[in-house]
């Protein structure tokens, strides 16, 4: 009789014929998020990128930091961050916002007319926004540079002591219990506190002593919901900053005169002479030192390499003792070649005289005779 061996299936082990497991596959709409998350992401930072490109200067260039959370009731000015360093660069004009705080709730007060007048010390003052007297009765709704919605300035006025007043007033309207009234500064305040307008502010110069302030000597805002209206505005604030010169670019390089060479390094211009038989000059928008070009005969000051009438005349007041050369230029003054018992260029007004006369046209070219 035949033994018939059976043979025991393994665990795990497929029979003949039977298709093998496929890999477990993520669900269809989790695969999805995970697509839709990714582009999102995507989209974000490539936004920031543009923002930082279209406002990334301005973002970080601004100097002055406005903050109105440190107004306090009642008070008028231009409030800068107290955590923040404020700084005006020379050349490059800030804009100084000016606020009121007219308290909320139970403690608001409104008007529609304003008036303060500034100071501003030996800064200059570029300009007030808004102030375009065609705009009185349109609302100005472009908040760039100042421009405020609904609020006006009327006019500005410089005072014999050079400070200057600024009146202003809301020339909107709206209904009100059945009646057209005016529009209150309220109406464009956030939390109680409105802009009333921006001072646009530059330096020429950085002063020995770099501290300044905007001055507000007075500040008015009357309430108009009094029979008898009085002032809201009690205390006064007044921007305090520094005047700064303009960080240099690393590695530019400019002439800070005809024998110094200036080279940024650490946001900070540093000197270096030429030393001699160089004289720094630009070329290609880049300064350098390079050697100087000997002067000819005649070409006394200057560095144009020209003999004209202005040679002849300092040659003429160094030979009256008015005025010093030096051993370079006395040897381009001796036109006739005379020497002193010491051997030097003896220099007198017919060596002015002989240049006067070549830049005239009425002699030949000058040529020392002696060599």
């Amino acid at each position: 009789m035949p033994v018939v061996k059976r043979t025991r299936k393994k665990r795990g082990q497929l029979q003949s014929g039977q298709p093998a497991a496929q890999p477990a596959q993520l669900p269809v709409h989790k695969h999805k998020t995970k697509i839709i998350l990714f582009w999102i992401f995507t989209a974000v930072v490539l936004l920031g990128i543009v923002v930082f490109i279209l406002f990334g200067g301005q973002i970080a260039g601004k100097a002055v930091h406005i903050s109105t959370t440190g107004l306090t009731l009642y008070s008028a000015g231009v409030p800068l961050d107290a955590k923040q360093t404020h700084t005006l660069e020379v050349g490059k004009p800030e804009y100084f916002k000016v606020y009121a705080n007219l308290g909320k709730d139970a403690k608001a007060k409104d008007g529609n007319v304003f008036a303060f007048t500034f100071g501003y010390g030996d800064l200059s003052l570029k300009d007030i926004f808004p102030r375009d007297a065609s705009a009185l009765s349109v609302p100005l709704d472009k908040t760039e540079n100042g421009l405020i919605k609904g609020v006006t300035i009327l006019d500005s006025t410089t005072n014999g002591d050079g400070t200057i007043t600024v009146t202003g007033a809301v020339l909107e309207t709206k209904s009100e219990g059945g009646k057209t009234v005016l529009k209150g500064l309220q109406d464009y305040a956030t939390n109680g506190v409105v802009h009333l307008a921006t001072l646009k502010i530059d330096s020429d110069k950085v002063p020995d002593d770099p501290s300044r302030q905007i001055t507000f000597t007075k500040f008015e805002i009357y309430d108009k919901n009094e029979d008898a209206p009085t002032n809201i505005i009690t205390a006064k604030v007044n921007p305090k900053f520094k005047v700064v010169k303009a960080p240099c670019k690393e590695g530019v390089t400019k002439c800070k005169d005809s024998a110094t060479l200036q080279t940024c390094s650490n946001k900070a211009w540093k000197d270096s002479a030429c030393g001699a038989g160089k004289i720094c000059e630009v070329s290609s928008g880049i300064a350098k030192c390079v050697p100087a070009a000997a002067k000819k005969l005649g070409d006394v000051v200057g560095t144009d390499g020209k003999v004209n009438t202005g040679d002849a005349i300092q040659v003429l007041r160094y030979s009256l003792g008015l005025r010093s050369l030096t051993a370079e230029e006395k040897k381009a003054a001796n036109i006739n070649c005379d020497k002193d018992a010491n051997g030097d260029d003896k220099i007198n007004t017919g060596d002015a005289i002989q240049i006067l006369r070549f830049s005239l046209g009425l002699r030949g070219e000058l040529k020392c005779p002696v060599s």
